[in-house]
């Protein structure tokens, strides 16, 4: 997470949806600094990411997530967007193969 304030605070929440890509991790959350007295402009703070992993991406993402880890074809534990990926290569999940 990164706290902020003034203009930077305005930059990086005009750039928080590419900034996990950017500082290649699996979330960040951004928000106002809440200590006004404090003398640097930003804080940041790194916690382990919620959720599990994907086996091909190694992003985590939380299990309550759209892009949430389910099992896809003979993969255990894919994304929602590693599955949407090997859906465009041509792979089909377990369930539209018996389908």
């Amino acid at each position: 997470s990164i706290s902020a304030r003034g203009s930077l605070l305005e930059n990086l929440k005009a750039s928080e949806s590419e900034l996990k890509e950017l500082l290649n991790v699996s979330q960040v959350s951004v928000q106002a600094m809440q200590d006004s007295n404090a003398s640097s402009a930003a804080v940041i703070a790194i916690h382990p990411a919620d959720g599990h992993k994907c086996d091909r991406c190694w992003n985590y993402y939380s299990d309550d997530g759209p892009l949430h880890i389910r099992q896809y074809g003979p993969w255990p534990n894919v994304c929602g967007r590693c599955a949407e990926a090997l859906n465009q290569m041509g792979y089909k999940s377990l369930q539209e193969s018996h389908a």
